[in-house]
């Protein structure tokens, strides 16, 4: 819908960049795997870009708006040049409480996250997905997404 005025050819384009580009982030992980897995991940996950374009869809949805096009369709070329990106991107904290305090604040907050998303009809998925892809583009502008860093997370969750 949000394409519909557009030229077919570069509307097709823009509709399927999430695609082609979960595409390039899988051929490029099963190329560059290693025998000892990485403690972030390279470039967005394609779950959680997954996340943020129905993040987009749930926000936006309701109201149809043709100036909503000039956010939606700007933020899926984002996301998806995101997937390719060399951007580092924590993982998922195991769910167990066992594995620590650091960890078990991570599952408070998923389960707070989820429990507002049902409640606020998902609108509250689009300012959380958006707050876990600007950590990621502001810790490599500032130069803080080392391996070390990582690994300190890791130790701490």
């Amino acid at each position: 819908i949000y394409a519909r005025d557009m030229n077919p050819v570069v509307g097709t384009l823009i509709a399927g960049a999430p695609l082609y580009m979960g595409a390039l982030r899988l051929a490029r992980f099963n190329v560059s795997q290693t025998d000892k897995p990485l403690p972030y991940f390279e470039g967005l996950p394609a779950p959680m870009a997954a996340f943020g374009l129905v993040a987009l869809v749930l926000y936006y949805a309701p109201t149809w708006e043709p100036r909503a096009a000039k956010v939606v369709l700007p933020m899926v070329i984002v996301i998806s040049i995101l997937m390719v990106s060399r951007i580092r991107y924590m993982k998922a904290p195991q769910l167990t409480l066992k594995a620590g305090a650091g960890n078990t604040f991570f599952m408070f907050a998923a389960v707070i996250t989820l429990l507002l998303v049902i409640f606020v009809n998902g609108k509250f998925l689009l300012p959380m997905i958006s707050l876990f892809i600007l950590t990621g583009i502001v810790r490599f502008l500032t130069r803080t997404d080392s391996v070390a860093d990582f690994r300190s997370i890791e130790k701490d969750a």
